[in-house]
């Protein structure tokens, strides 16, 4: 229904009043000049039917504009069969060859255009789904198409010299089971969804594809390193949402650093200095109300509030990065954003802003706050250094305990490996074993009484997850004992992982996180489990020997049917998404956490061709082949996400660069206020920045 303003509609007694005398309508003409004449029922009628039509009009318009503009391809789209009945998964729909393998060597020539575009908005047809900014040499290269009927020819231009340099049909795609089905309702139900992949062709340069009544995509690269201009965007974000300093503009040419409308930079003031303050009301604590330092910390999402358990999972996710790919993150630097300390890397010196302030949520004895914001979010438009609302600790409780000697523990290893960092690899581990022994003292969940909050409450349970205090807790113990080798906390994880007892068959995947499993299918601030497991089976060779071998093998056996499982949802879904159609609240923020099973399972069981070609998938998804032909990250690729829930993308009315949002929940509104699919939050940006680590190349150049 369309509201109509009230002054519009006739009083329901209008009509019962005596008829004016002309007379007096005359008199009162003639006193108040330029007053018109009353208009008959009749006309007012007439004028409400046509604002009625006015506004209808207006609606239908908005909504095929909605249709056309932001629907998702329909993947339930009449999924084509091919006459022969061959199997055509992600990696058979073989539908061309290169030119130079046709004989004419030339034709397949091409000059380098170096290893990465300029990012920005780009805009091009949304027929074509496709990685739009770029494709590894050696890797998958697949566009999904919308199209009518499947068999249109596809052409690879070069775009330094407009040469064709590989050829090609589209393809149906047919599946070994089950066709791969969508959560949307069809819009166009005559559209296909057909393949096109030009995976074979693997010289580096920079390139069109055209498909006949499909359109043609912005240029993209296919280079060694396509990944690494995109990353350094992804992690500037987190300067740019550091809390407590002043944070002035990124100076670096290959990045966005300045709004497109206004040209005004991204930058605020300094925020949050009172940050925060005790009392019994809001921390549960006796005494007068106090103020204890929390300055510092990223602002968590949207908001501008800081929430310890979100952090610290966020700074696991990072440190794992550094681990597997340490030789490659060594050598970023993103020209603007200043050192905090010289000694460290620029990748270690952002995760050492987190972790300065999870350990100012640690109270003397132990316990850690649970978060630090004010009572409730701040207006939409609010920027950081315009908010003076009154922040608050909230009560501590075990969760953020737990991640606190978790992060800790980890953080410990990374930092004294450096050998400059002693000190602080010394106090790191001091907290930890300081709050491992307050979890001893309680073995009992504490759940943060939040009664005086409405901002984020990140309790697992809540969300739910019965089993979410013990998980942090199994990824503390392991996490100490990779650090220390004292047995005591060896003992602890296994004695926490036997308690999850689902036999190994039933572990093949459900998105439950009430499950039993050893290794759930998810990885998340709510689901932690899987961040001690893979600790557990990733040991140093030195800690190895004295775990159980049966739990080991165990854990081995469910981590091959989770990411197996991944791995046949990818190859029967048109868009190879690793999590079929499922959606959640962050989903886009669990495909690329998928990303550490991938590697997880390369440095445990092996199979590296298959587990690097779903890293490839995840990579592809936020880069625009989805359902929306879009990027999914701010100011990165083709048709950006625009308009993000993040409050000083609203306050600039243009999104801050770097940002990946939420994703489909169960759809996407690329709008400020829609926060259930358009968000942005560090956990999603963590996974970000692991999911192109393993592509990056910043040491190689």
């Amino acid at each position: 229904t369309i509201p109509i303003p009230c002054s519009l509609l006739a009083s329901p007694t209008m009509d019962a009043q005596p008829a004016a005398d002309p007379e007096d309508v005359a008199v009162a003409i003639k006193h108040e000049p330029g007053r018109r004449p009353p208009q008959s029922g009749r006309n007012k009628r007439i004028g409400i039917v046509a604002g009625v039509v006015l506004l209808l009009a207006i609606a239908v318009g908005v909504g095929y504009w909605w249709l056309r503009e932001l629907r998702p391809r329909d993947t339930s789209r009449a999924t084509v069969a091919t006459s022969s009945g061959t199997t055509n998964t992600s990696e058979s729909n073989s539908t061309g060859s290169s030119a130079g393998e046709d004989g004419d060597s030339s034709s397949s020539s091409t000059s380098s255009e170096g290893d990465g575009l300029p990012l920005g908005f780009f805009d091009s047809d949304d027929d074509i789904a496709l990685n739009s900014v770029g494709f590894l040499p050696n890797g998958p290269k697949l566009a999904t198409i919308e199209t009518a009927t499947c068999g249109k020819p596809w052409t690879l231009y070069n775009t330094a010299n407009g040469r064709i340099v590989a050829t090609g049909s589209t393809r149906p795609f047919v599946f070994p089971d089950e066709s791969g089905t969508s959560w949307f309702p069809p819009f166009f139900p005559d559209d296909v969804l057909c393949l096109a992949n030009f995976t074979a062709f693997s010289s580096p340069g920079t390139y069109r594809l055209e498909v006949k009544d499909a359109g043609k995509t912005e240029p993209f690269v296919i280079a060694d390193h396509p990944y690494d201009v995109v990353l350094d965007q992804v992690m500037g974000y987190f300067y740019l949402a550091r809390c407590g300093m002043k944070v002035t503009a990124i100076k670096d040419t290959r990045l966005v650093t300045h709004a497109d409308r206004t040209g005004r930079p991204f930058e605020h003031d300094e925020c949050h200095l009172a940050d925060g303050h005790i009392d019994l009301a809001h921390t549960g604590e006796e005494g007068d109300e106090r103020v204890k330092d929390g300055t510092g910390g990223w602002h968590d999402a949207g908001d501008h509030g800081k929430y310890t358990v979100n952090t610290a999972f966020t700074i696991g996710m990072m440190l794992y990065a550094w681990e597997h790919y340490a030789d490659q993150l060594r050598c970023m630097q993103i020209e603007g954003i200043k050192s905090l300390d010289d000694d460290l890397p620029y990748y270690l010196d952002e995760l050492k802003w987190g972790l300065d302030w999870v350990l100012k949520m640690q109270a003397d004895d132990g316990r850690v706050y649970h978060k630090l914001t004010a009572e409730k979010f701040e207006s939409p438009w609010e920027m950081p250094d315009a908010d003076d609302a009154k922040r608050w600790y909230a009560p501590w409780g075990t969760a953020a305990t737990a991640n606190l000697v978790a992060v800790a523990a980890q953080a410990s290893r990374t930092f004294g490996a450096l050998g400059t960092h002693d000190d602080y690899a010394a106090t790191l581990l001091a907290a930890a074993r300081l709050s491992y022994a307050k979890l001893k003292e309680t073995p009992e969940p504490v759940i943060p009484d939040q009664s005086e909050f409405s901002t984020g409450m990140y309790i697992g349970v809540v969300d739910g997850n019965p089993h979410h205090d013990v998980s942090i807790r199994l990824w503390a113990a392991a996490e100490l004992y990779e650090t220390t080798g004292e047995v005591e906390f060896l003992e602890d994880f296994e004695d926490m992982l036997r308690t999850f007892d689902t036999p190994t068959e039933g572990c093949t995947g459900s998105f439950n996180r009430s499950t039993l499993c050893k290794v759930p299918d998810e990885v998340d601030w709510n689901q932690q489990r899987n961040m001690g497991v893979f600790r557990y089976l990733l040991l140093s060779e030195d800690r190895r020997g004295a775990r159980d071998p049966d739990l080991v093998a165990e854990a081995e056996r469910q981590l091959a049917l989770v990411v197996d499982r991944f791995l046949r949802t990818a190859d029967r879904h048109e868009y190879s998404r690793t999590l079929g159609n499922f959606t959640k609240w962050g989903v886009n923020g669990e495909v690329v956490r998928q990303t550490l099973f991938f590697r997880t399972a390369e440095l445990v069981l092996g199979n590296q061709t298959d587990y690097a070609r779903a890293h490839n998938f995840a990579v592809d998804h936020v880069l625009g082949r989805n359902e929306y032909a879009r990027s999914y990250i701010t100011k990165v690729g083709t048709r950006p996400a625009k308009y993000p829930h993040h409050r000083p993308s609203f306050a600039y009315l243009d999104a801050w660069p770097g940002m990946m949002i939420g994703g489909p929940n169960p759809r996407w509104w690329d709008f400020w206020v829609d926060y259930k699919s358009n968000e942005i939050a560090i956990n999603w940006q963590a996974g970000l920045v692991y999911a192109f680590a393993h592509f990056y190349g910043a040491c190689a150049a």
